[in-house]
């Protein structure tokens, strides 16, 4: 994901990494995998191999492996969470799996997101064991990433090493990248959760601005409000709304903030990003 270092996300695996189960020793012979293929399907379970050797076509349609529970009193925070890259809902089990969710949703290059993917079916000491990723990311490039939200103190526990190594395996024998999602850092992750606001598709229309906010920017060094105030100058917008449009433009990746780990304010240096304005922001119908 396209963030800051130390963010708490440590990418285990590429799928450019070498393939073949012989690289990994134990755990890949016997690992079996269930999926719902679509919505209200009964689970699939097949062998890893025939699924790897298959291609990617199996999760064209896939559900969920399992829907989030309610109920009073219970210590996690389920629920739904509207993502502007996909242009729906996506739903998480806990606050910890919303952070990611976010993140992803300002990542710019997720295109997709299944919450519960896979369960992954295999033997530990001689016993069954079985592990659900929490998250199955397809990218612009069609790469997928497979992703588990854990805290770091749950991470060092042998179950959840054995759990995290097995996946790794599976993952390169899919030919996917897998990736472990600790704490992040809690400034970066408050200034995305604010940028979130502007996600929504009724921030579209301030999209409009973001040819001429590019423009100032690549003139010179600008903070958040010399820029909001050069917008509101050349297109007698009202301040209020120029200085939307520039955190718009933020959450789009059309200005760039330098590092994410100090907090936004008005006098954030802003630069401009690597991005093509020439088209209109509301071709193709972009949710973003």
């Amino acid at each position: 994901m396209q963030v800051s270092e130390g963010m708490g996300s440590e990418l285990i695996s590429t799928p450019n990494d070498s393939l073949g189960k012989e690289n990994f020793g134990e755990g890949v012979d016997g690992m079996r995998v269930e999926y719902r293929p679509r919505v209200g399907a009964r689970l699939v379970e097949k062998e890893l191999e025939e699924l790897a050797d298959g291609g990617a076509d199996w999760l064209v349609d896939c559900a969920p492996i399992r829907e989030p529970s309610f109920y009073r009193g219970q210590r996690s925070k389920p629920g739904l969470y509207w993502m502007a890259s996909m242009g729906g809902h996506v739903s998480y089990e806990s606050k910890f799996e919303r952070d990611f969710l976010k993140r992803a949703d300002f990542d710019g290059d997720v295109v997709q997101v299944l919450p519960q993917p896979i369960r992954l079916r295999f033997q530990r000491n001689e016993a069954p064991f079985r592990h659900t990723p929490d998250f199955l990311l397809r990218r612009a490039d069609a790469t997928l990433e497979l992703v588990d939200v854990k805290g770091a103190h749950a991470r060092q526990k042998p179950i959840v090493r054995t759990a995290f190594t097995l996946t790794e395996r599976a993952c390169h024998m899919f030919g996917w990248a897998f990736t472990v999602f600790t704490e992040p850092d809690p400034v970066e992750q408050a200034n995305i959760a604010w940028l979130s606001g502007y996600r929504s598709r009724l921030n579209q229309v301030l999209d409009v601005h973001a040819p001429a906010l590019l423009a100032f920017a690549e003139t010179d060094t600008f903070t958040a409000e010399q820029l909001a105030e050069g917008l509101a100058t050349a297109e007698g917008v009202p301040f209020a709304v120029a200085c939307a449009a520039v955190w718009r433009a933020v959450w789009k990746h059309v200005l760039h903030v330098g590092d994410l780990r100090r907090p936004l304010e008005m006098n954030t240096v802003l630069e401009p990003a690597d991005v093509d304005c020439s088209h209109s922001p509301l071709e193709n119908g972009a949710a973003r």
